[in-house]
């Protein structure tokens, strides 16, 4: 999860400097226009990135899913 997380905000960053450079360099628009459009993809990567881990667990060790599917089976077996 820590990678897609580092890659979120990477893309979010060459967006910037994309912006940043589109518009100080006078560069084409559509450098500019790329730069937005990774800005925005990289916003959305980082929000779904945040909700992915808080709300579906998917940023939780394995061994914490094995241990709850182990005491689910041992209460099982009661």
């Amino acid at each position: 999860m820590r990678h897609i997380r580092l890659v979120s905000y990477a893309i979010t960053l060459i967006g910037l400097l994309l912006v940043v450079a589109a518009v100080g360099l006078d560069l084409s628009p559509t450098v500019a226009l790329v730069g937005l459009m990774l800005v925005i993809a990289g916003v959305v990567k980082i929000a779904t990135v945040a909700i992915w881990h808080g709300t579906l667990g998917f940023g939780v060790p394995l061994s914490h899913h094995d241990e709850q599917r182990d005491a689910l089976i041992e209460e099982g077996r009661r």
